[in-house]
């Protein structure tokens, strides 16, 4: 009877070890997982935001920015990039394709239209580096992560920010 109280407590002793450990290392693993998840996708972002902002200044040469085409051009980098895909020119007009919903013009809004937080990622965008935001806006309807890459002319002077937004949602589900 001693013998067995005694394995009782150690068994259990053991067992509630066990699952604090296991909470600690699963912790620790989704933490790591879902920052290595992010990364990657910054990078992903990262590298098409440069591409677009690269085609921008030959296509404006072409175009212009408020013609018919321009407005194709934005609404098929977002179906191949997969994000909402928004221009800020050097006026600080923001111009966007309208996700895809039928609009085939240039949806141009002012800059008090963008949130409180993008002003700083627009800012260091206009000084010539790329930089990155988690939970961007109330303007978008759920957490994303956003990119921000200047865009040059041929004189190397930046005309505009492109702004990619990926929702977070996905990466939230695959953790």
């Amino acid at each position: 009877m001693f013998k067995s109280k005694i394995t009782a407590k150690l068994s259990l002793y053991f067992a509630i070890a066990l699952l604090i450990f296991a909470i600690i290392i699963g912790s620790v693993f989704v933490l790591l997982f879902r920052n290595q998840s992010l990364n990657v996708h910054k990078m992903e972002l990262e590298s098409h935001a440069i591409k677009i902002a690269q085609t921008i200044p030959s296509y404006l040469d072409r175009s212009g920015m408020g013609m018919n085409g321009f407005g194709m051009y934005l609404r098929v980098i977002e179906d191949v990039a997969e994000t909402d895909v928004w221009i800020v020119d050097k006026e600080l007009n923001l111009i966007t394709s309208g996700s895809g919903k039928g609009h085939h013009m240039p949806k141009e809004y002012g800059y008090t239209d963008l949130p409180p937080n993008a002003e700083e990622l627009i800012k260091k965008s206009f000084t010539g580096k790329t930089a990155f935001s988690e939970d961007f806006s109330n303007l978008l309807t759920e957490t994303t992560l956003t990119v921000g890459t200047p865009i040059f002319n041929n004189n190397a002077d930046i005309i505009g920010v492109v702004l990619l937004h990926s929702p977070v949602k996905g990466i939230n589900k695959a953790i």
